[in-house]
């Protein structure tokens, strides 16, 4: 029953993301996937320039957005799936700002090079001074 469960949510049930504060290329999305990476710019590219990186939400990169806008990292922090516990869960990915979940009201760091912060329904994602909104959709 196990195997056969994660072959038909080998992604997880999804999650919807609002941004409630920043400028990215749409102000909602609705995704299923085992990783998702969150950043500046698209698409991120190395000195050669090679892509290194492809942003699943992409936050804008130009002098309107600025001042928010610039304090996320162009690889900031990604989402995974974790099978194991049926949860997503948000790493940072060594960012300038840090990332931050609140939930309730309390504030819980992402540690860099840790396990990652478990997403709820309601949680905000602080990425630098950006800000989103999460929604878990429920297993079918």
């Amino acid at each position: 029953l196990t195997r056969r469960n994660s072959w038909t949510t080998p992604h997880g049930p999804g999650l919807d993301l609002a941004i409630t504060r920043g400028v990215a290329e749409k102000r909602h999305y609705s995704l299923q996937a085992s990783r998702i990476d969150l950043g500046r710019q698209a698409e991120v590219r190395n000195s050669r320039p090679r892509l290194i990186r492809t942003n699943h939400i992409a936050f804008l990169d130009g002098a309107e957005q600025a001042t928010t806008n610039h304090s996320v990292s162009r690889c900031q922090a990604h989402i995974m799936y974790d099978r194991a516990t049926s949860s997503y869960r948000v790493h940072d990915d060594g960012s300038a700002h840090g990332t931050v979940v609140v939930r309730s009201g309390r504030s819980i760091e992402v540690s860099s090079g840790s396990r990652g912060v478990r997403l709820c329904s309601g949680d905000e994602l602080v990425l630098g001074d950006a800000r989103l909104r999460i929604k878990v959709r429920p297993a079918r």
